[in-house]
């Protein structure tokens, strides 16, 4: 069995759920005592609320910069996503980079995503962490339309964000409020 490598949230409650989902579903398949083989990475939040407690902006970019500069393929394995194919199963990401999905690396990283892995079902959570228009509005310049890439609407509070995802999408391809699917509704 690979590794495979979690990159968590802010805290364990924002890994907690996929941590217990993907251990259940390797025991489903493969039954007895067998459960993923992963590591986990998450930070601390103490130490993300311990530096906005003292305005101190630069500590917390330091605790999370190197990720923000991530690719989507950085976090998932060519191995990973050809399981996943293989058995139809959705992927939530979580995209980094400071302007979210309309940096270019993951427009690209996407767009060969869907193609490569038809039957994956990429969930953009957050609508690719666009919480603001002019970052939604150049994102749909080139997010591709596909039958297996959905966007995530959950914590974007932006009116600007929707208008642009109601006039510019397809409104199928939206979920309203949803950061963990369960992969069987597909």
């Amino acid at each position: 069995m690979k590794t495979l490598g979690l990159v968590g949230g802010t805290g364990w409650v924002s890994s907690v759920d996929y941590y217990r989902l993907i251990n259940q579903g390797i025991n489903e398949v493969l039954g007895g005592y067998e459960f993923a083989q992963c590591i986990l990475y998450s930070l601390n939040f103490g130490n993300i609320v311990a530096c906005n407690e003292r305005n101190d902006t630069e500590g917390v970019y330091a605790l999370i910069k190197d990720k923000q500069q991530a690719r989507i393929t950085d976090f998932i394995t060519d191995e990973q996503l050809d399981l996943a194919n293989k058995y139809g199963l959705g992927i939530t990401l979580h995209v980094s980079k400071p302007r979210g999905m309309a940096d270019p690396d993951n427009l690209s990283d996407i767009a060969r995503l869907v193609k490569q892995y038809p039957k994956v079902q990429f969930i953009l959570a957050h609508c690719g962490r666009n919480f603001i228009a002019p970052n939604m509005a150049a994102t749909l310049d080139d997010l591709p339309v596909a039958e297996n890439l959905w966007l995530d609407t959950s914590a974007v509070c932006d009116t600007g964000v929707f208008l642009e995802l109601f006039s510019r999408y397809d409104h199928s391809r939206l979920l309203f409020g949803s950061d963990l699917v369960n992969p069987v509704a597909f």
